[in-house]
């Protein structure tokens, strides 16, 4: 029963009680300490911490706007590089032998074709980097993804 009482008193009620030592060291205590002073203290004031609203997209970070800008350049530039990739595929390399006829640079077809390939592949990196960072910095941006796209799967 005492347990019940002690656990129904409100934490700002609890009694003090204020014990000074013969060497003058001093003992606070909720319980009773014998030649200690029960102290009267004031109720804590309480209040309710004010309520602050998200903060809209246009006081959010900065960095936000500038991703999203550079994450729409660098999907162009990945799509234009796609493209000629694809349009570079279908047209070999060729040259003029001696005689007249055509022949084929295969070496400098392959050349280009790696080198747009690697082109390509360093715009995909950069578009999923961007999208990494810009998820970090405002997971909202990224709900427009699907949760395996979002998580690189």
């Amino acid at each position: 029963m005492a347990i019940g009482l002690i656990l129904a008193t409100p934490p700002g009620l609890a009694e003090i009680y204020k014990h000074v030592d013969k060497n003058g060291r001093v003992t606070y205590s909720n319980t009773p300490i014998p030649g200690a002073q029960k102290l009267e203290l004031k109720p804590l004031t309480t209040i309710e911490p004010p309520q602050i609203p998200p903060p809209a997209e246009s006081k959010a970070d900065p960095r936000v706007a500038q991703l999203k800008e550079a994450l729409a350049q660098e999907v162009k530039k990945l799509e234009a590089a796609r493209k000629t990739l694809e349009e570079e595929r279908q047209r070999p390399e060729t040259f003029r032998t001696p005689s007249g006829g055509i022949g084929r640079a295969v070496a400098r077809y392959e050349e280009k074709i790696q080198r747009l390939t690697e082109e390509v592949a360093r715009y995909e990196r950069n578009v999923e980097a961007l999208k990494r960072e810009l998820e970090a910095l405002a997971p909202e941006a990224a709900a427009g993804q699907s949760p395996a796209r979002r998580e690189g799967r």
